[in-house]
């Protein structure tokens, strides 16, 4: 007797939870609908981000491609100005070696051979 109010409370308990469950309807057709239109614009909205990320993926992969391009040039570029720099710099070198004497002769085009006699 003392377990009788209990048992009761929870087949009541149990008897309205079934009633609720069986009156539970998920397959609401308005809402399906709703929902399956929801689904729809979220793929379509989905497909056109991948279609969006995939030209960007494109146009990443070009820049690339022109910015290794670039670093190959700008690499030759500095080659190209250092070996310059080092022929400027050895032509001051052996400027600095020659006396006033062959300095005159360097800037004036001075020649001591005789043209008569190179023919």
């Amino acid at each position: 007797m003392k377990y009788q109010k209990y048992i009761v409370l929870l087949a009541l308990a149990l008897g309205i939870g079934l009633v609720i469950w069986a009156g539970y309807n998920p397959e609401d057709p308005g809402s399906s609908r709703q929902t399956k239109d929801q689904v729809n614009r979220l793929r379509d909205h989905i497909d056109s981000l991948e279609q969006q990320n995939q030209k960007l993926e494109w146009q990443y992969q070009a820049l690339q491609q022109t910015a290794d391009s670039l670093k190959l040039s700008l690499l030759k570029h500095n080659s190209d100005y250092n070996q310059l720099k080092q022929r400027k710099h050895e032509a001051i070198i052996r400027l600095t070696q020659l006396n006033s004497d062959s300095l005159y002769q360097f800037f004036s085009n001075f020649n001591t051979k005789d043209p008569v006699g190179e023919r």
